[in-house]
């Protein structure tokens, strides 16, 4: 079972995805354009890394899983 900060950093994750749509929609040719699309880019990466690095080392989603299979044997 998702602990609740897997939840936060996953809220952190879809909010950095909604941003990057958003300045990548709204992204023109300039260099600001292209810094800022570029920036919400890097939010996303960090945001991604972040959440498997928690799944990683708290284990909270694969204890439910591991749970599962073992109410099935």
């Amino acid at each position: 079972m998702p602990c609740d900060d897997w939840q936060i950093l996953l809220e952190w994750y879809r909010l950095a995805i909604h941003d990057y749509h958003q300045v990548a929609d709204a992204m023109d040719t300039t260099a600001t354009a292209w810094q800022r699309v570029e920036i919400a880019r890097r939010r996303v990466e960090i945001s991604r890394a972040a959440i498997l690095h928690h799944e990683h080392e708290h284990g909270c989603l694969h204890s439910g899983a591991e749970a599962t299979r073992g109410a099935e044997r």
